[in-house]
């Protein structure tokens, strides 16, 4: 049974070019830092950052009709997971999973909520695939800094 989220809180964001825009309602289930293999060459990074909200809980502004979905079938849960991304700027906004018996989830790629996002609570609290972090991640603090 899914359960209606808080409205109180709403979180907004958008692609790189402003073409979609997306808002989340209420707190997210997690947010978590992932090092699997489709999320480090999906970022382009070394993690992507995702808050985790019930389906229900998404709203996608999309006018121009240039949101573009890639699914995924070879995860490690055995789930296909669709990417959704914005055909014009090539913007990572979100990805979904339906989950069996219950509602499905979506990630909200965290960076494109709120570029403060550590500020606003939405720092990762659990870590995906860590055995796949880079090692040289735990010495950066101590590098020299831009």
């Amino acid at each position: 049974m899914s359960k209606e989220p808080s409205s109180d809180m709403v979180r907004k964001g958008s692609c790189v070019c402003g073409d979609i825009s997306l808002e989340v309602r209420g707190e997210p289930v997690r947010v978590a830092a992932c090092y699997c293999d489709h999320c480090r060459v999906n970022s382009g990074g070394f993690a992507q950052l995702g808050a985790r909200f019930p389906s229900s809980a998404l709203i996608v502004h999309d006018p121009n009709s240039l949101l573009n979905s890639y699914t995924f079938t070879d995860t490690s849960s055995g789930n296909p997971k669709q990417k959704y991304f914005c055909r014009t700027c090539g913007s990572n906004l979100y990805a979904a999973v339906n989950v069996p018996d219950g509602e499905g989830i979506v990630s909200v790629r965290v960076p494109i909520l709120d570029p403060k996002f550590e500020d606003k609570g939405l720092h990762p609290k659990i870590e995906g695939f860590p055995q796949n972090k880079p090692r040289f991640l735990e010495d950066l603090e101590k590098q020299s800094q831009l």
